[in-house]
């Protein structure tokens, strides 16, 4: 699909190298899309579409600038993905709902945490320089007061639950795996 969607770039007004950066961006962007499709679609089965899009925005708006681990596979991205989205909020509506009083103090550790650990290095994504890593480091701290604050705000406890706890994934995420990944 990538090749149909490039075959409309006049490739002599780009270089080789630039023609495969769109090439890999253009496959990367499908491929979201595809996984998005996949998450939202699934959710609309247990009923869950609205609380799945309050939990995953949440999630994000953390996640776009702490960084962190991803799945190995397109594939484990998708079946993870499911699980999380999925599965926590159908939890949170069906199962278990924390009371404020154990959220706010949540809140409270994953902005510690990720001021701690963010942004987290992966292989495949170097983070610049001390500015650009404080920079991001802020900008995630930040996100997540808005998100706490939010959560705080908004009325209905499911949503409180919904908000924390997508921000607290992102926070997992984040958090080193092995000692020696501290740094």
């Amino acid at each position: 699909m990538s090749n149909k969607i490039l075959e409309l770039v006049d490739i002599n007004t780009i270089s080789h190298i630039d023609y495969l950066k769109c090439k890999l961006g253009l496959e990367t962007f499908i491929i979201n899309i595809f996984k998005l499709a996949a998450i939202y679609t699934c959710a609309i089965l247990p009923n869950t579409f609205f609380y799945t899009l309050i939990f995953h925005v949440s999630f994000l708006f953390v996640r776009i600038f702490s960084y962190g681990y991803h799945a190995k596979t397109s594939l484990g991205c998708i079946f993870s993905s499911l699980m999380m989205f999925i599965l926590i909020p159908y939890s949170i509506l069906n199962f278990f709902i924390f009371p404020s009083i154990m959220l706010y103090p949540l809140s409270t550790i994953n902005m510690i945490f990720l001021s701690i650990f963010t942004p987290r290095k992966t292989k495949k994504n170097y983070i610049g320089d001390k500015e650009q890593q404080s920079t991001l480091k802020k900008r995630t701290v930040l996100s997540c007061l808005i998100m706490s604050t939010i959560a705080v705000l908004v009325p209905s406890l499911i949503l409180k639950n919904l908000i924390i706890l997508g921000n607290t994934l992102a926070v997992c995420l984040v958090l080193p795996l092995k000692k020696e990944t501290i740094k």
